[in-house]
């Protein structure tokens, strides 16, 4: 059977189960879209942040520092300008447009397929749907989190370049 077919089996219900459960089970699976939702838009804040706070000390740095000289303050300089742009392309990867899986078109839910489940067999199909839908989103989640971890720590070091640069300049 290929992935996909598999992927798209209705579950087989074994009597041993709870009726009620599955009902309990399938009402709390509900809110993983909203969840997703917000864990996504809650991602999409921090980058902007993030790229706003790193873009914003790479302007006023050299004011900072008074005009930076040449010698090591230059290159420091130099040294945070590569991760701000690094930065940029995590941010870029961070809050650049990946789809986020919805799960099944309610217009599906009048194919003969599902209109012939009883109501136990498509909750159960749903359940297994909303869990597919949140593990791939998950994946993606995950992608914008790492993105969004490696331009924080390239702006924590964008930071502290110019500082020394700018300690450099006015102590040298």
């Amino acid at each position: 059977m290929s992935n996909k077919a598999e992927r798209n089996r209705v579950p087989v219900w074994s009597p041993d189960w709870d009726v009620d459960t599955l009902a309990l089970a399938y009402q709390a699976a509900q809110g993983t879209h909203e969840l997703v939702d917000k864990w996504a838009s809650a991602l999409d804040a921090k980058v902007v942040a993030v790229f706003g706070v790193s873009s914003a000390i790479l302007t006023i740095g050299p004011g900072l520092g008074q005009g930076l000289k040449a010698g090591l303050a230059s290159f420091l300089w130099a040294l945070a300008a590569v991760c701000w742009a690094v930065g940029t392309l995590f941010c870029y990867r961070a809050y650049g447009l990946r789809s986020l899986r919805v799960g099944v078109d309610p217009v599906a839910f009048l194919d003969p397929a599902w209109l012939s489940l009883t109501p136990t067999e498509f909750r159960l199909y749903r359940l297994q749907k909303l869990g597919q839908s949140f593990a791939e989103n998950r994946v993606v989640l995950d992608a914008k989190a790492g993105a969004l971890g490696w331009a924080i720590h390239l702006t924590a070091a964008e930071v502290a370049l110019i500082v020394i640069a700018i300690a450099l300049t006015k102590w040298a």
